[in-house]
């Protein structure tokens, strides 16, 4: 006889959203954790009350969490593990409208196709299942269509830019950032310059809610780059935005200097991705602004710096390509507007 009751998916929506305690929340964790918190034990998830019908744990938990996602409130997407980057997992994250609706703390209402199901009278598949000989198929397996390229997608990459997770908008940010900075797909320069400006805005909307909800602000990771040997940004101490924004310099694993301009270009002129920590992300000022600027040429005035102490020749290709971007910054963005002291390397 079980020793808990089983929870109605009614009954788990709301702290399924609970529980969902940063931007990346791993499946497997968040469904113990609210287990845990209706006194479900790890051997009871598939443990069926009464015995024979469907109303088990992780039956609710999944009828539950897939309306939420059905309904916009959470997102799901596969993300290397911490501990074991080549292997990948199930992370949940909260969308604005989830957040929305902890902050007020309303509640989850179900279609009333689903709200009328009672899964305690509903048989299970093993109790009802009866073999059947299977059919032999009579047509062709039809080819799943391509996958349509940024000018046939940018109307619904856009109109799915509000339900997005962060991962997901950085990614869409960093896919067309570089398309912006490669001659060769000029023809999808107006498509992608399009999505990053939805993408920032829409992080722009964001920022509100996460400053009341900090911890859903992306934390910067202190992990190094692994196998390539090469100075890169993301190897520098205290680089945190830029090595996030995949800025990188030098021989081994340098972006192409279109792409190099056209991130620094964002970073001077757009909202930046929610990344760091409320205090470290105000640091970097508005956009535009002489802060943001001044931010920026400190910083790789300073991976400058520091490569010319090391005094390797293999850093001579890093330096020369910072150089060039500070030039650039100075020339494009200083000299017409600003007076603050420009950086030395």
């Amino acid at each position: 006889m079980n020793s808990f009751k089983v929870p109605t998916f009614q009954e788990l929506a709301v702290p399924i959203l609970k529980h969902i305690r940063h931007d990346h929340t791993a499946w497997r964790e968040l469904r113990k954790d609210v287990a845990k918190s209706f006194g479900v034990p790890p051997n009871g998830f598939s443990v069926s009350n009464p015995v024979g019908s469907k109303n088990s744990f992780q039956a609710n938990f999944d009828l539950a969490f897939a309306h939420l996602k059905q309904a916009g409130l959470v997102v799901q997407e596969r993300r290397p593990k911490p501990a074991n980057p080549r292997k990948l997992q199930a992370v949940i994250s909260l969308t604005p409208d989830g957040i929305q609706v902890l902050m007020s703390g309303g509640t989850v209402e179900f279609p009333e196709t689903t709200a009328k199901r009672d899964l305690a009278k509903e048989a299970s598949r093993a109790s009802r299942r009866v073999k059947t000989p299977k059919k032999k198929a009579t047509t062709a397996a039809v080819p799943k269509p391509r996958r349509a390229n940024i000018l046939g997608a940018e109307k619904s990459i856009i109109e799915g830019i509000p339900t997005a997770s962060l991962e997901r908008l950085f990614a869409l940010w960093v896919q067309n950032v570089q398309r912006v900075g490669d001659q060769e797909q000029r023809f999808k320069h107006e498509a992608a310059k399009r999505i990053i400006v939805a993408v920032e805005k829409e992080w722009e909307r964001r920022l509100p809610f996460i400053r009341l909800n900090p911890d859903h602000f992306k934390w910067p990771s202190t992990e190094a780059d692994r196998g390539t040997g090469g100075f890169e940004i993301g190897n520098a101490p205290d680089v945190g935005m830029l090595a996030y924004m995949e800025y990188r310099v030098g021989r081994t694993n340098g972006q192409p200097v279109g792409v190099r301009r056209a991130i620094l270009d964002r970073v001077v002129e757009g909202t930046l991705p929610l990344y760091g920590g409320i205090q470290y992300y105000d640091q970097w000022g508005k956009p535009n602004s002489a802060a943001r600027l001044q931010k920026l040429a400190e910083a790789i005035a300073a991976f400058t710096r520091n490569a010319k102490r090391r005094g390797k020749v293999r850093l001579a290709d890093a330096i020369s390509e910072w150089e060039a971007d500070l030039e650039y910054l100075y020339k494009t963005y200083y000299l017409p507007r600003f007076g603050f002291g420009w950086p030395s390397t």
